[in-house]
């Protein structure tokens, strides 16, 4: 999405003008348009989430991404672990909830493995330093990893 795009860049005004287009194109209803079953609200607030994220309003984006989370169907299970890592960051400075966040976002690489996800998992971990939260997790995150 190009919101992404334009956030990772620091464009942070473009990439929410980006969001609040997305936000005007999508159907009234689910059945608008039974052929674009891929992107819905979800996915829209998962974008929007991370584009608040990586601009710095963590508010906003803990707002979009648990609403994402929430939202999120059975169909989008390994954006899960995407969606999850991200709300662990949005809520960077309550280390109880990034070690939580985090390691729900483990459980649903466990389920469903996303190299997406585990990138997102290893970019937050270090909100948590050396903490028992955070040695905690890299065990779990070595279990995981391909050349453990």
């Amino acid at each position: 999405m190009s919101s992404e795009i334009e956030a990772r860049s620091g464009a942070s005004a473009t990439s929410r003008h980006q969001i609040d287009l997305a936000e005007a194109s999508l159907p009234d209803g689910p059945s608008d348009l039974a052929w674009f079953d891929f992107y819905d609200a979800a996915r829209l607030d998962s974008f929007a989430g991370y584009a608040a994220l990586t601009t710095g309003d963590h508010p906003e984006a803990a707002q979009r991404l648990a609403s994402a989370a929430d939202r999120l169907g059975a169909q989008g299970s390994k954006q899960r672990s995407v969606i999850l890592a991200d709300l662990a960051g949005a809520h960077g400075r309550d280390g109880d909830r990034v070690a939580d966040y985090l390691g729900q976002a483990i459980d649903a690489l466990t389920v469903d493995w996303y190299a997406t996800g585990m990138d997102r998992v290893r970019a937050i971990r270090p909100l948590l330093a050396d903490s028992k939260h955070g040695r905690h997790l890299d065990g779990q995150i070595r279990a995981l990893s391909p050349a453990s």
